[in-house]
């Protein structure tokens, strides 16, 4: 039993008496966990319970039996008063209320209160149904059996991550391990009294099992959203696990806000259902496609379309004869050059040698602006990677995923819009029309738009806010491998994937 494992019981609705049985648990019955320098036999910091080599202490877990009361799974009771405030009090005996007729009528002298009285009317209450989204979700996880909600035996994770003199490099709680020791043994002391005095003092005995209640939800919070989700997020177990491993042909991004400042809606680059990705982040996205669509088109330009123009020293359109174009290697390390070296993402193209050995800038040529001026200058890698990437992504999209995925809002597939330099003019290249043609002027370090843009509505429903991260990936279809226009890298990338 790992820690991953152990916490992952916090996360989910686990049959707790099964995880017992099938794992032949034991039960810590000593509120007392330290004797004279020395774990007790029966607490929860026991050999016997938890073994004494540090294998044994890494995987054993052991329970606490809360019989024969039952109490709300952490899960749950840390989420019960987006679900319904009045069951919430009863909870944690914040009011007392009776019973009648599927109603909840509050009784401060004859009312009852606490975790075995919502335990004995849950599923008879009727709850308003909810009208959000996410309430409705909310809705639809209380609805489960009486049985998944409810506990009467709680975990306790292996020793080894909160034995009192942890010094090793796998200690998750070192500094709370004596906190999270007073905690379960609070649990183990609460419920012996509930046993002892049974049927007196009925009120301190709700209070005492609101106690317990809480006490199981504290112990949640130290371990899933504070270790886990992390507060701040960035000292997470999960984002510092997700910072150590890369994604092939994926990106992290961050959102920021649409510019929507425009005479027409036509336009404005941010589109319902489409995802405005930095010219970098579209490149590392769809890498093997856009090496493969620039290896075709420097095949046209040098190889296809026969004599080559280039301007000479008086700057004079000349023409010249090229024999070779640009092979995947050169292409690759070319990109990789474009994308590690943002200084350089205004430099012009050379050509491959012609047949005296000489390479001239590359030419392009197109009417710009809102004038369509017809305009022939030097071709920048900039200019050249943004037609090849709207080439490349033409029929492609993107997912977008907001961590942790706990719900199917929070990912979606937009279309692929590319963004380049802050300042863009429209442009008419050979046939084809680019609304957002990127200027290439100033400073490149500075002058590139890097964080990515979508539909406000898309960002409402993903709960998120401008300034957080998501990532990108870009999926692959079956018939990638078939289309003959497919060479043989993205095929073997294809079916790898």
């Amino acid at each position: 039993m790992n820690m991953a494992r152990a916490l992952g019981l916090f996360a989910n609705l686990l049959d707790v008496d099964k995880f017992v049985s099938i794992n032949r648990l034991q039960s810590c019955d000593n509120p007392v966990y330290i004797d004279r320098n020395a774990p007790t036999a029966d607490g929860v910091l026991s050999y016997e319970i938890f073994g004494s080599s540090t294998f044994e202490r890494q995987n054993r877990m052991a329970y606490i039996d809360l019989s024969p009361h039952h109490y709300m799974t952490p899960l749950a009771a840390a989420t019960l008063n987006s679900y319904d405030r009045t069951l919430n009090k009863i909870l944690y005996s914040q009011g007392r209320y009776r019973f009648e007729d599927g109603k909840l009528i509050e009784d401060f002298v004859n009312g009852e209160s606490g975790p075995d009285f919502l335990y004995e009317i849950w599923g008879k209450v009727k709850v308003k149904d909810k009208e959000t989204i996410t309430t409705k979700e909310v809705q639809k996880f209380f609805e489960v059996p009486r049985e998944q909600l409810f506990i009467d035996k709680f975990p306790i994770i292996p020793a080894f991550y909160r034995d009192l003199n942890v010094s090793g490099e796998g200690a998750y709680i070192k500094k709370s391990s004596n906190v999270i020791n007073s905690q379960y043994s609070s649990m183990i002391a609460y419920t012996k009294t509930l046993r002892k005095y049974t049927d007196t003092f009925g009120h301190m005995a709700n209070l005492t099992q609101s106690r317990i209640q809480s006490v199981m939800v504290d112990i949640y919070n130290a371990l899933m959203v504070q270790q886990v989700k992390g507060k701040p997020s960035k000292f997470g177990l999960i984002r510092r696990a997700m910072q150590g491993k890369n994604v092939n042909y994926s990106a992290r991004l961050v959102i920021s806000s649409p510019i929507l400042q425009r005479s027409s809606y036509r336009d404005v680059m941010v589109k319902f259902g489409t995802a405005v990705v930095p010219l970098a982040y579209t490149i590392t996205c769809f890498f093997p496609f856009v090496v493969h669509h620039m290896k075709r088109f420097f095949d046209q330009e040098f190889l296809q379309g026969g004599k080559y123009p280039y301007l000479d020293d008086q700057k004079q359109l000349r023409y010249t004869t090229i024999t070779r174009s640009y092979s995947e290697n050169e292409i690759t390390d070319m990109i990789t050059h474009y994308l590690n070296v943002p200084a350089d993402r205004h430099n012009t193209v050379l050509t491959p040698e012609d047949v005296q050995g000489r390479r001239f800038p590359m030419l392009i040529t197109g009417k710009f602006g809102q004038e369509n001026t017809t305009i022939t200058r030097l071709a920048t890698i900039t200019d050249i990677l943004y037609i090849v990437a709207k080439i490349a992504t033409e029929d492609k999209h993107v997912f977008i995923t907001r961590y942790p995925l706990d719900n199917y809002n929070g990912q979606w597939p937009g279309r692929v819009e590319i963004s380049t330099t802050v300042r863009t003019t429209p442009a008419i290249i050979g046939n084809k029309y680019y609304p957002f043609f990127p200027i290439c002027e100033g400073d490149p370090a500075n002058n590139f738009i890097d964080t990515l843009q979508f539909s406000n509505t898309m960002l409402g429903a993903m709960n998120g806010d401008y300034e957080m991260t998501v990532t990108l990936h870009s999926p692959l279809r079956e018939r990638s491998r078939k289309n003959k226009s497919v060479n043989a890298s993205q095929a073997v990338w294809a079916q790898a994937c």
